[in-house]
């Protein structure tokens, strides 16, 4: 029985060499499904690993409360800043809900921020002294903000990485005096590179001030702009986004049937809307490599069936010499099997190139998906008996005679 086998598939491997254009084609057809099915898997997989980054990047167990009202007009929403949200807020929610281990009131807004003859526009965020470990901030150099600079309202700033790259170059900039709204500030340090976050905000380009001074001295502002509250474990996230709403309506005096004056949405949140994109992505691509497999599958149909024809005076010797049906339908089956065989690793390889290459030009974290991997495998197994079981049939029905007299 084996050595029945082995001398099909010599034979089938022989044929194919000597078809060698024609196989080559038929296996690309493979390849491309294979590579296409492969690299969705893996680029989605980088994906949603670096969603992961991202949120763990982030902050741990964070809910963030945003100062909007929601207008919806038409198809479109627009958020406007409501000027509720305050500080005591914060407080208020902190006593009130035993897992909300801290909290930190944040503000925010655009400037444009000048070095001598350097300008650049950035975020410029006034913080809190909790702010850096909520939101797991760490320096490249300098110092972060002390209490007493916090308390005496002072002009201190922490530049973004990209900040200081356009501001200073690779000049030192602890200690210079930078303009932000016409007002100088003294940088005390330059945060690490962080990237953009879940939000979509560069973190590199941002500037971090004192939270006193931001909202006393350059805006002169009672309100906040964003609240960022830890609870205990991520188990919590869910039952806090319902509680600090009611919790913040009650200290907002909202009556109901009134539009909140704020928005909640947790960590969750933030990368489950990344994560449906992902997904999207992911369907839209399995989709178009499901009909690149189908098509190298009926190339590989049509090309079988084309051989079967050619080869009717192989098949009719073998025949005459003794083969047997079993083996002229083995034969063929085998040459449809190779086909998407070599197909199928040719594309395992490709698809092992490209991630590499996606991975270090898009800066995504290296990951497979071997379940991919090994469905594409799969897939190109049942392709190729789905391929070759029609025209092995066709060849081992081949009367020998009379495919003898054809030829002769």
């Amino acid at each position: 029985m084996l050595a029945k086998i082995k001398i099909n598939a010599e034979l089938s491997l022989k044929n194919l060499y000597i078809h060698k254009l024609r196989s080559l084609l038929s296996i690309l057809g493979i390849a491309f499904g294979a590579l296409s099915l492969i690299i969705v898997g893996n680029i989605t997989k980088m994906m949603e690993k670096k969603v992961q980054l991202e949120a763990e990047n982030f902050g741990k167990n964070l809910v963030i409360v945003r100062a909007a009202v929601i207008q919806a007009s038409g198809r479109s929403t627009a958020f406007s800043l409501a000027k509720t949200l305050k500080e005591k807020d914060g407080l208020f929610i902190k006593d009130m809900l035993p897992y909300v281990t801290t909290f930190s009131p944040a503000f925010d807004r655009s400037f444009p921020a000048r070095y001598f003859e350097n300008t650049t526009q950035a975020n410029v965020t006034g913080v809190t002294k909790e702010y850096p470990k909520l939101r797991k901030i760490s320096l490249q150099y300098g110092n972060f903000f002390s209490n007493t600079e916090i308390d005496n309202y002072e002009k201190k700033a922490i530049i973004g990485f990209k900040v200081w790259q356009n501001l200073f170059g690779e000049k030192d900039p602890i200690g210079k005096f930078i303009l932000l709204y016409r007002a100088p500030f003294e940088v005390i340090g330059v945060l690490a590179p962080m990237g953009v976050d879940l939000t979509g905000n560069d973190q590199d380009n941002q500037i971090l001030v004192p939270f006193t001074t931001m909202t006393r001295r350059v805006l002169n502002v009672d309100y906040i702009s964003t609240l960022y509250l830890q609870v205990a474990d991520d188990s919590f996230l869910s039952k806090a986004k319902d509680d600090i709403t009611k919790l913040l309506r009650r200290s907002h005096s909202l009556k109901e049937g009134v539009k909140n004056d704020f928005y909640v949405q947790t960590i969750s949140d933030l990368a489950s809307i990344k994560d449906e994109s992902t997904k999207l992505v992911k369907e839209l691509g399995n989709t178009a490599s499901f009909l690149s497999f189908s098509i190298g599958g009926l190339g590989i149909l049509a090309i079988m069936i084309l051989t079967v024809s050619e080869r009717k005076k192989e098949i009719g010797i073998r025949r005459a010499c003794g083969a047997k049906k079993a083996d002229i339908l083995t034969q063929f089956l085998l040459e449809a099997v190779l086909l998407t065989i070599f197909g199928s690793l040719l594309g395992v390889f490709l698809a092992t190139v490209v991630t590499l290459i996606v991975s270090f030009v898009g800066k995504f974290p290296l990951a497979f998906s071997y379940i991919q991997i090994l469905l594409s495998i799969l897939l190109s197994l049942l392709l190729g008996l789905f391929s070759g079981i029609y025209p092995a049939k066709k060849a081992s029905e081949v009367d020998p005679i009379k495919a003898l007299q054809e030829v002769a």
